[in-house]
């Protein structure tokens, strides 16, 4: 969504494009992401729901954490677009995760 700039010298010159939900609908179309890793990986998923209009909360992050399983988030619209988070500090269950949900992009930490 945003364009890194790294000659940029001044923060004028470092532009980065404002949120856009359709252009994310869009790009996102039939597309399931999946979060998974620590608390920093769900303050990025919590960021994208809430770009939604969505809560996201932290009894929903400790649930995924103590019950093994994802939350989910159905985007744009009741799409096909899903976002998922899973609370997996070294990423043990990444290949139950993937195998599970079949993601067309993870994002890690």
């Amino acid at each position: 969504m945003g364009e890194w700039q790294p000659h940029a010298s001044t923060r004028s010159e470092c532009n980065f494009t404002k949120w856009n939900e359709d252009h994310f609908c869009k790009l996102a179309h039939n597309k399931t992401i999946a979060f998974a890793g620590d608390s920093l990986t769900w303050e990025h998923f919590k960021d994208i729901v809430h770009r939604f209009g969505h809560k996201a909360g932290n009894a929903e992050e400790t649930k995924s954490m103590k019950s093994r399983r994802p939350v989910i988030f159905d985007a744009c619209n009741a799409s096909t677009t899903l976002l998922l988070y899973q609370r997996d500090n070294k990423l043990g269950l990444l290949e139950v995760f993937a195998k599970d949900h079949v993601p067309d992009a993870f994002v890690l930490n």
